[in-house]
Parts: C-alpha cells; sequence; structure tokens
C-alpha cells in the first residue's frame, strides 16, 4: 500500500491526481489547473445569508477541507463525508426535526420534497435537462435541447426525486467504511449548497 502520510517536506506539494482529474472537468477550458483556480472554483459554492450560521460555518470547514485536497486527494471523502451531515443537520433544523433522531436523512428528505421545500427549480443542473433527438419532416435527425421556466420547474422534482434516492446511499457508504475516490467531491458540495440553500429561502 502507498503511504499518503505527506512529509514535511512535500507538504505543500499538489497531489498528482489533481493534475490528472482536471481534464475530467466540462467547465474547465485547459488542461492545466493552478492552486488558484482551484481556490476559485471552491470559493465559488456559497450559501446563502438566509442560512443559519451553525450550518454556513460548518460549510464553510467542508470547503476548506475540500480546498486542502489539493495537495492530499485522498481527504476529499472527507469533505464530502462532512457536507452530507451539513446537509443533514439543515434539514432537521428547516423540518424543526433537530431532537427527533428516529428520522434518517431519508425521510427528512421525502419530507423536504413532499412540503415542496426541494424541487427541481434551486438546480443548476436542470435548467437544461437532457436532450431529444427527433426527426424533421425531411427525414435528418435534429437535436432539441428543451428548457424549462423556473415555474415549471418549481412543479417538478424528477431531478430532485432521484438526487434524494442516491444521497442517503453514498452517505452511507462513506459512513460506514469506503475504499474508492473519485475526482467530483467538488459537485457534491455543490449539490449540498442548493439544496441547503433551497431549505431557506
Amino acid at each position: 500500500m502507498t503511504e499518503v502520510f505527506k512529509t514535511l517536506e512535500d507538504l505543500f506539494e499538489v497531489a498528482v491526481q489533481n493534475t490528472l482529474w482536471v481534464k475530467l472537468d466540462s467547465n474547465i477550458e485547459t488542461n492545466s489547473l493552478e492552486l488558484k483556480d482551484w481556490y476559485d472554483r471552491v470559493a465559488d459554492i456559497v450559501l446563502d445569508p438566509k442560512v443559519p450560521e451553525s450550518v454556513r460555518m460548518k460549510f464553510d470547514a467542508a470547503k476548506n477541507i475540500l480546498l486542502y485536497s489539493w495537495f492530499s486527494y485522498e481527504i476529499m471523502p472527507a469533505a464530502e463525508l462532512y457536507s452530507y451531515s451539513i446537509l443533514e443537520e439543515a434539514l432537521r433544523i428547516r423540518l424543526r426535526q433537530e431532537n427527533n433522531k428516529k428520522i434518517g436523512l431519508n425521510s427528512l428528505l421525502l419530507m423536504a420534497i413532499e412540503d415542496g421545500i426541494l424541487n427541481d427549480s434551486g438546480f443548476d443542473t436542470t435548467q437544461n435537462r437532457g436532450v431529444n433527438i427527433i426527426r424533421d419532416e425531411n427525414g435528418q435527425l435534429q437535436i432539441e435541447n428543451p428548457t424549462f421556466t423556473i415555474e415549471e420547474q418549481e412543479k417538478c422534482t424528477e431531478y430532485t426525486e432521484t438526487l434524494c434516492q442516491l444521497i442517503p446511499k453514498v452517505r452511507n457508504l462513506y459512513a460506514h467504511g469506503h475504499t474508492s475516490l473519485h475526482p467530483f467531491a467538488r459537485l457534491t458540495l455543490m449539490r449540498h449548497a442548493e439544496m441547503i440553500n433551497m431549505l431557506f429561502e
């Protein structure tokens, strides 16, 4: 097994994985990423001032962990796991379930959807929900990229329900021991930030 504990001399060396995964991120126009770029991308994940201060402070700590993963790629899951716990705390506060530990994350998410608090309108990813391939009158294939208004998205929970089915499963994988690493922890924090912001609109 490879040693991951850093030596003092290597403490601020960029993790080699961060020079590779950048090519997987469709929002990055270059094949290289500097620390300033990474900082800006993490700093762009913002909670609304309406979110309770206790939640915002903890979420900033999760962002700090993610930020430091620039030097230690292996701590990305720690940022994600902490972010899951913050999302659960935010749900408990919003749904007034702080003292009811019998209600788990899955039930809290379902309650928020049923109450109309969580819906597709709060996610950037649902601005364009997929593409449709259709044939025009000449038989040629055409790509149609449908867009949805905020009002239409507020009535829709398709994306939200799919995401909320995955969240407890992924959180449990991390909480009970999971060995895989992936480069998309930032996207996890982005989704959680969007959900927390919706909770306190």
